[in-house]
């Protein structure tokens, strides 16, 4: 709560609050924390990944592929200095997904978006508690 207070535009912080969000079972909300975190570090492995998982548990199987190729692109640019080190559960996900949204087995799942699509979410506006602190 500090961290919100002082107008903090720290990546680290909005992703944290996105897995509070997510795990209070509030998606809009986790899905606009993760957006921060990426706006404001679109090199943040974990907010993509976490953004993945929001995707894939809001039955958004091609927006959650998006954000953990960009998750696993982004973690193999840092040398395994990443957030997640074993990359091969993320390219399991992708794998699976991939799988699904070729299976046409699920046409409901597929159908369903309670979340904005990724392209979408991209473009939301930043809270205003960040963009009077990109000015400084």
């Amino acid at each position: 709560r500090q961290s919100i207070d002082r107008l903090d535009r720290n990546a680290d912080t909005w992703c944290s609050i996105g897995v509070l969000y997510q795990q209070q079972h509030q998606p809009m909300d986790a899905l606009q924390a993760y957006i921060c975190a990426v706006q404001i570090d679109s090199s943040h492995s974990a907010a993509w990944t976490n953004l993945g998982i929001l995707y894939e548990q809001n039955l958004q199987p091609g927006d959650a592929m998006v954000c953990y190729k960009k998750a696993i692109e982004l973690s193999k640019n840092l040398d395994g200095e990443g957030y997640y080190d074993p990359l091969a559960k993320l390219q399991a996900r992708i794998k699976a997904i991939g799988r699904q949204l070729n299976s046409k087995q699920n046409p409901a799942a597929q159908q369903h978006s309670s979340l904005p699509q990724i392209q979408e979410a991209w473009r939301l506006p930043i809270p205003a508690q960040l963009t009077s602190k990109k000015e400084t």
